[in-house]
């Protein structure tokens, strides 16, 4: 009967934690592809929420536990693993509003231009 309580309990994390995730990645790319590797940034959002979901079900499993180094250890990684994960999707995050930047600058450059063309055709038709 304990065989059965630890399947309906993986399955129950696996169909409320893990499938929404992976049917997520199903509808934006969690990687980049064949020619560039690497997570997108929607691959690295992923990446966090299920770290950040195995990590709480971890430290509800570890405070049962008897006291010890390998407790403490244990636990003392999950600071540092949030703080890695995060400090990788601050890079990505940070990489994507330089291109919005440069973007931005660029597509000024045709609004201007627009705006030119506005400015001439007013100036054309107002002098009717």
């Amino acid at each position: 009967m304990k065989y059965w309580r630890y399947a309906l309990l993986t399955f129950g994390f696996l169909f409320q934690y893990i499938m929404p995730i992976i049917i997520f990645g199903m509808v934006i790319p969690y990687t980049h592809g064949e020619l560039e590797s690497g997570l997108t940034g929607a691959g690295i959002v992923a990446l966090a929420i299920v770290i950040l979901i195995v990590a709480g079900k971890l430290k509800e499993v570890l405070k049962d536990q008897p006291r010890c180094w390998v407790r403490a250890l244990i636990l003392s990684l999950f600071p540092v693993a949030i703080w890695c994960v995060l400090g990788i999707g601050l890079d990505k995050v940070a990489a994507f509003f330089l291109t919005l930047i440069d973007y931005w600058w660029f597509a000024l450059t045709f609004i201007i231009i627009g705006r030119i063309f506005f400015i001439v055709e007013e100036t054309l038709n107002g002098s009717k």
